[in-house]
């Protein structure tokens, strides 16, 4: 199992030496000129494999589940900067911020959720339930909207069922 340190080792280990002053135009050329831009995540011009990427993922998710939130915090932050495109990094971020209360935080991680993924209800319950931490009604009201909106489909059901809680609340 792979952990988060070891991935970094493995980073840098690819991306090479990193460049002291007298080779930073060298660096610049050849990784950040060349590898880069041929590459859609940081996660590929690192040659990061996904089941890398879900090993740390089941990790930062081990660490959400036995409450130690700020270790899932820092394995989440590095999934979405190696790969912004995948909305479960977004919504670990997110949840693991909430539970920390930094809820300014989530609700940053659950807008780059939904651009992600946008037929997800999940990122707008979680917002909701910032808006309602942060005393801020009309914004609750709004993600409940979109919450709602998008879970109609019967796979939603139970999270339909607590939209409709956490509406009646007047928290």
């Amino acid at each position: 199992m792979v952990s988060l340190q070891e991935l970094l080792a493995k980073i840098q280990a690819k991306a090479g030496k990193l460049p002291g002053e007298e080779e930073i135009d060298a660096y610049l050329q050849e990784f950040v000129l060349r590898k880069m831009p041929a590459s859609e995540t940081l996660q590929e011009a690192f040659d990061v494999s996904n089941v890398d990427m879900e090993i740390l993922y089941a990790q930062g998710y081990l660490y959400y589940d036995q409450n130690a939130f700020e270790d899932s915090t820092i394995i989440f932050q590095w999934l979405a900067i190696l790969n912004p495109f995948t909305a479960k990094y977004w919504m670990g971020l997110g949840n693991s911020s909430l539970m920390l209360k930094d809820y300014e935080k989530a609700l940053k991680c659950y807008a780059m959720g939904t651009v992600v993924d946008s037929d997800n209800p999940l990122p707008h319950y979680y917002a909701a339930l910032c808006y309602q931490a942060l005393k801020d009604p009309k914004e609750k009201q709004k993600a409940i909207d979109l919450a709602l909106a998008k879970a109609e489909d019967f796979k939603y059901a139970a999270l339909v069922r607590k939209i409709q809680i956490l509406r009646e609340c007047s928290c």
